[in-house]
């Protein structure tokens, strides 16, 4: 009765979490278990153009995103990612799963595309979780983010500390691959415009007053309208 229970609640948790977060947690959490168990190797998972394009190695595109490594690296990778990606999934593709997805594969695609010109590439998990981070901060720049030790800063420094500790755990680089998924969000810019029910702003939508309530601009076409027709009372 307990164990499922325990199920129970699991599953109830994981329908919690939008699809496409979903079932990408789950793939790189299985990937992870199949590597542990020594059922799988890690060296089938890495990008490398010439295996990719010579050898016909296409499996290497997307499983290269799917590994983080193992032990606290690994649920420090699958945490992030759930909690940005569920976020950006949640907001600025409200109800538009499929949307989402492709905007995911594009960002995988130019951070392949990058690795393919710059360097020879390696795991990608990284590139792709800086990717989704920073898209994050430019939608919430004014959140604050605790990071280790108790530290707090407002979340648009977040992927710039996410770099520095790259820089610092794998060298130069660690932090080239990492720079692909922030390039990845630009390349991806024109696709998220087409797709993404919300704007591509890198602002806050309201800014909070001294009262406590919100103060919205008016929209740029109604600003443009209505503009000079306005006159002051008692005139």
């Amino acid at each position: 009765m307990a164990s499922d229970s325990f199920f129970t609640k699991l599953n109830e948790a994981l329908r919690k979490i939008p699809p496409v977060t979903r079932y990408t947690v789950l793939c790189m959490t299985g990937v992870t278990i199949l590597i542990l168990c020594e059922q799988l190797s890690a060296g089938l998972l890495y990008f490398e153009p010439k295996l990719v394009y010579k050898q016909i190695q296409v499996w290497r595109i997307f499983t290269t995103f799917l590994y983080a490594g193992t032990g606290f690296p690994f649920l420090m990778t699958v945490f992030a990612f759930y909690q940005y990606s569920s976020s950006l999934e949640n907001v600025l593709f409200a109800g538009k799963s499929k949307a989402y997805l492709i905007y995911l594969v594009h960002l995988c695609a130019a951070i392949c595309l990058c690795a393919s010109i710059f360097s020879n590439g390696f795991y990608m998990c990284n590139a792709l979780l800086l990717a989704i981070t920073y898209r994050w901060s430019l939608v919430f720049p004014d959140r604050i983010v605790q990071l280790l030790f108790g530290i707090q800063m407002q979340s648009r420094y977040l992927p710039y500390v996410m770099l520095l500790f790259s820089f610092l755990s794998r060298g130069p680089s660690g932090l080239l691959i990492d720079l692909y998924g922030i390039a990845a969000v630009y390349a991806s810019k024109p696709l998220e415009r087409m797709y993404a029910p919300q704007p591509f702003r890198y602002s806050n939508p309201a800014r909070p007053s001294t009262s406590g309530s919100t103060t919205q601009s008016p929209p740029s076409f109604t600003q443009n309208r209505f503009q000079g027709r306005g006159r002051k009372l008692g005139n």
